[in-house]
């Protein structure tokens, strides 16, 4: 039963080997289609920062040398600096870039001068290698292009020479005279003393009294007294009196 059961095994190896180079095979066109897909990508974004890098070139020379441009002409240093400056950036990179894919604008004029700008524009084509990105570009060729902008130098201006001051004598003054003290000797002013009240006598009062009835012949008799005085005390002393 061992024996038998060792047989089977050794049948079954080479199916499982041939069944996983038919699966590798078949997913292996794939994988290399996503590979050169992520290739193609960074290819792609390599090219557009040489692009973008060439650009920046030419407009830094173009800031020093604008009118060293000829368009569609071969790089030359005594007149065509900005294209020999953009074409040496591009070379040896995966995008292509001709002399006809350079182009330089000036803001007013290329000649020097303060707040002139220089634009120069540089087209570059891109090839892709597989064709599965083509659809998404349109194709595969690529077009990829970048602008940079720079400021024309401009050299400053002549410095002009100031006038020389003549120093002028300061101007005398005069002795200012001290006032003096004036006397302080004078009348003083007694102060006013407020009159006080003077005091109140009480005095005793006259008493005018009338007696009612003037005699009586009874054991008991009631008499009246009427105090007929117009004296009045005044309001510190009292009325009780006897």
């Amino acid at each position: 039963m061992r024996i038998l059961t060792s047989l089977r095994r050794h049948r079954r190896r080479p199916r499982s080997r041939g069944q996983s180079i038919v699966e590798l095979a078949l997913i292996l066109p794939v994988l290399m289609l996503l590979v050169g897909s992520a290739l193609d990508l960074g290819r792609m974004f390599y090219s557009q920062i040489t692009i973008a890098n060439a650009a920046r070139e030419g407009a830094y020379e173009a800031s020093y040398q604008p009118t060293s441009f000829k368009s569609n002409a071969s790089c030359h240093a005594a007149d065509n600096r900005i294209m020999c400056r953009v074409l040496s950036e591009a070379k040896g990179s995966f995008v292509s870039v001709n002399k006809a894919d350079v182009s330089v604008a000036c803001s007013n004029t290329c000649a020097k001068g303060i707040g002139s700008t220089v634009t120069v524009t540089v087209l570059g084509r891109f090839s892709l290698l597989t064709p599965l990105m083509a659809p998404f570009f349109g194709g595969s060729n690529v077009i990829l292009t970048s602008t940079a902008s720079a400021q024309i130098v401009t050299d400053p201006p002549e410095p002009v020479a100031l006038p020389t001051l003549v120093p002028t004598a300061p101007p005398t003054v005069a002795p200012t005279v001290a006032p003096t003290a004036l006397p302080t000797g004078g009348p003083t002013i007694a102060p006013i003393v407020a009159p006080t009240a003077p005091p109140v006598v009480c005095t005793a009062p006259d008493a005018n009294f009338v007696v009612s009835p003037s005699g009586g012949f009874k054991n008991t008799t009631l008499f009246s007294f009427t105090d007929l005085s117009q004296w009045m005390p005044p309001g510190v002393c009292g009325t009780v009196w006897s």
